[in-house]
């Protein structure tokens, strides 16, 4: 299929930050003294962190520390700052950037990390060159992706859905995808868990 717009996930296809963003958001729910149920992070993986903890606190009956959200979504900000240092280039991103950039004529980066922060872990990916992000900090503090922030992109961009691919590793990016109306859903990384991916591939170099 002749695609005219690719969205492609920072976290996951194209930067390995080895764990750190859950794992901050995991430390500093469980500082608070919530103990979470097994899977949970992952559950809210890919959002911001204003979503991530409050639908985490709700969904463990911690409701009686919603007034201590601003200080949590500090907490989590600072430490996925700090970590960024340690963000790599994910496994075949060079190369499968490179490739993607001469078959389609236009890619995009999305995040729901607002852009000061995910602007951080693009830095390690320096080799990619400039990358026009899409999700900006007013959609991030919605928490995952949303389809209309996607539909908005599909339009500037002047081409339909069916003209679109998305690619990323979690389900918030691919359902707001589908959401969208983008029939192409590839889900990067090991996992096959994806409900709405009808494509799959280990690095984005497998695209």
């Amino acid at each position: 299929m002749n695609h005219r717009l690719v969205l492609i996930e920072v976290i996951g296809p194209l930067v390995d930050d080895h764990g750190a963003i859950s794992r901050t958001v995991n430390d500093v729910v469980t500082g608070y003294g919530v103990v979470l149920r097994p899977g949970a992070v992952d559950q809210v993986a890919g959002a911001s962190a204003e979503w991530a903890l409050t639908t985490l606190l709700e969904g463990h009956g911690r409701d009686d520390l919603l007034p201590e959200l601003k200080g949590m979504v500090n907490s989590v900000h600072v430490g996925w700052a700090r970590e960024a240092v340690r963000a790599t280039p994910a496994s075949g991103a060079v190369m499968g950037w490179q490739r993607l950039s001469k078959r389609y004529p236009s890619l995009r980066a999305v995040s729901s990390l607002p852009p000061t922060i995910i602007n951080l872990y693009l830095e390690r990916i320096a080799p990619l060159g400039p990358l026009e992000l899409l999700m900006g900090a007013a959609d991030a503090v919605h928490g995952l992706p949303r389809p209309h922030a996607i539909r908005e992109a599909i339009r500037v961009a002047g081409c339909h859905a069916s003209e679109v691919m998305a690619i990323g590793s979690t389900g918030g990016m691919l359902l707001a995808a589908a959401g969208a109306g983008v029939a192409e859903l590839i889900q990067i990384g090991d996992s096959r868990d994806n409900l709405v991916a009808n494509r799959w591939g280990s690095t984005l170099q497998d695209i």
